[in-house]
């Protein structure tokens, strides 16, 4: 959500969010952006759909196969069909598994007309992945899959138009020249969420002072930023990033312009010249990987290590910022040994003049939420994102 606020702002595409749970919303007013092209642009959805129907909800099996019956395109032609259903929504609003067989298997049989070949791709009660619905052709014209979000007395059914080009986004994971697994690394997805997140026009320099291996900067040049520039006090990590960004140009067959120099967080100036940068998206360092739970003792010790390149990095960010310009970065939390969680203070003292932070939903949904935080299971240091902006 916080990716398809900053989105929207950026691309002034005026959306209204009709509808939000954990795995799926329902907005209007995305009609300038074709579903395919949406889907290249944000990393946090897997699927777009266009709403094809809203009713009461369906009382039994009979009720929902005419629903649906009443939906297929063309169900009396001859061609071929292929056909799935993915159901979304709370436990107790969601057919269970083999209500939903026996609903697909008389769909399936209603269809077959005149001999007609009618296959149903089963989810085996699950809503289909990315995977199956692009593999079984099911947003080409001989295929359809529909989406069924239940609600306790409603139901939405939108018809998927497209799914996220997943082949592409582990190429540029998995398939990179460059990669420093020991140091730990970015995944793509998160690096452009990040940068949707600004909810900038997309215009001037994009920055990462933190570059690593380029991650951010290869998701800002093919989100459409004219300039990239990256720096690291690490010579190794610059020139990872630069062998990332020449793989991508490469790859995308498109001349981009970007630029990576060694230096450290406390000299950017030599580097960056004052009032210059449009965004800043990153990552700094988080502290040494972990492989179990850090003690409340570990965490302070990090916590000291890390605090001084925080303030390094705010002080840099205000002077290289144009007024208007923001931050998106992360800083890290620990999961102690002691079960609780525990954030870096960068916040304590204040801000460098001039650099304030907002909310990360900017009060939209009536939402107050000064950040998110990604994390996987079996993480012991999460990723806290917050947004930040250059105040004139």
């Amino acid at each position: 959500m916080a990716e398809l606020i900053g989105f929207n702002d950026g691309r002034k595409l005026n959306i209204d969010i009709k509808e939000n749970t954990d795995n799926f919303v329902v907005v209007e007013g995305i009609n300038t952006i074709d579903a395919e092209s949406l889907l290249r642009f944000l990393a946090g959805f897997i699927k777009v759909a266009s709403v094809v129907k809203e009713s009461a909800r369906p009382k039994n099996e009979d009720e929902w196969v005419k629903v649906l019956e009443d939906l297929m395109l063309d169900k009396d032609s001859v061609s071929p069909l292929t056909f799935g259903l993915s159901f979304y929504g709370k436990k107790e609003n969601v057919p269970a598994s083999k209500n939903q067989e026996r609903i697909a298997l008389t769909l399936k049989k209603k269809l077959r007309v005149n001999g007609r070949a009618v296959r149903w791709v089963s989810g085996r009660g699950q809503p289909l992945t990315s995977v199956q619905v692009d593999k079984n052709n099911l947003v080409k014209t001989s295929g359809a899959e529909f989406i069924i979000v239940c609600g306790p007395e409603s139901i939405i059914i939108g018809r998927t138009l497209a799914v996220q080009p997943f082949e592409e986004w582990g190429e540029r994971d998995f398939g990179r020249p460059r990669r420093d697994a020991k140091a730990g690394m970015l995944p793509p997805k998160l690096a452009r969420m990040m940068i949707n997140m600004l909810g900038l026009d997309i215009q001037g320099s994009l920055l990462d002072p933190f570059c690593g291996s380029g991650t951010i900067l290869t998701e800002a040049v093919l989100s459409g930023w004219p300039k990239v520039l990256g720096s690291d006090k690490d010579e190794g990590a610059v020139k990872n990033t630069l062998g990332n960004l020449g793989w991508i140009q490469s790859q995308v067959g498109k001349k981009f312009d970007y630029e990576a120099q060694t230096i450290a967080i406390e000299s950017l100036d030599k580097f960056i010249a004052p009032e210059s940068i449009h965004a800043i998206v990153t990552e700094p360092y988080l502290g040494p990987p972990l492989k179990s739970c850090p003690t409340l003792k570990e965490i302070k010790f990090i916590q000291a290590e890390l605090l001084p390149i925080y303030a390094n990095a705010f002080r840099a960010f205000s002077r290289a910022l144009v007024p208007g310009g923001k931050v998106v970065m992360i800083i890290p939390r620990w999961l102690c040994s002691d079960g609780q969680i525990y954030t870096l203070p960068v916040f304590e003292n204040k801000l460098p003049a001039g650099l304030s932070r907002l909310d990360i939903f900017r009060n939209f949904l009536k939402l107050a939420n000064e950040s998110v935080v990604y994390s996987r299971p079996q993480q012991f240091v999460l990723r806290e994102i917050i947004l930040l902006e250059k105040v004139a």
